[in-house]
């Protein structure tokens, strides 16, 4: 089936969520990653803690090992001053386990990292961004945001992102990349990914 979530096995904890109009009408569906949080010793700058993770999770290509991940994240960190805040072993157990989450849920065909998009809108402008990650199926595309926040209210900071995963649709679709069967936001501190729409 096109729209498959994932199922509900012992390691994946899945609850639907909704929220009304002030959440811009967003349906959002939680998927807990077990034991796959990024913990954070102390206060952490959230910008430099997004950059971070972004070039992380940019330079795990598919089939990278654990092992081969955490030096990488080891230098990242340090490039950006988080090395003793941030374990480089949690980053890289979250991004096992996103891969994992993505492999049940959807038939993978393959990943890309930071993936440009350009939209012309109605207004005569232009809009242009980068897809985190695109996911190929089998029956379309999968695309996911990573998100670094982790304070309170995050329901309705993630419905936030309803519009900006719509212009990636929209631009994704009016470029023939086949139908986006799903729009993501991985928040990696709390270890979830939400299904937005």
């Amino acid at each position: 089936p096109q729209n498959r979530t994932p199922p509900n096995h012992k390691s994946l904890q899945y609850r639907d969520l909704r929220f009304g109009p002030a959440c811009r009408k967003a349906e959002i569906a939680s998927f807990g990653l077990k034991s796959a949080q990024v913990g954070l010793d102390g206060a952490v700058a959230e910008t430099a803690l997004g950059t971070a993770l972004h070039a992380v999770y940019a330079a795990a290509y598919a089939g990278i090992t654990d092992t081969r991940l955490r030096p990488v994240a080891e230098r990242i960190l340090e490039a950006y001053g988080l090395h003793h805040s941030v374990a480089p072993a949690d980053i890289a157990h979250s991004h096992h386990r996103l891969t994992a989450l993505l492999t049940l849920s959807y038939e993978v065909k393959r990943t890309h990292r930071e993936w440009p998009i350009s939209l012309s809108l109605e207004n005569g402008s232009r809009a242009e961004g980068w897809v985190d990650l695109l996911v190929e199926t089998a029956q379309g595309c999968v695309i996911l945001d990573h998100k670094s926040f982790a304070g309170p209210d995050v329901a309705r900071r993630v419905a936030g992102f309803a519009p900006q995963l719509r212009l990636y649709r929209d631009a994704l679709e009016t470029a023939d990349a086949g139908p986006v069967l799903a729009t993501l936001i991985h928040l990696p501190v709390l270890g979830k990914v939400y299904h937005v729409q």
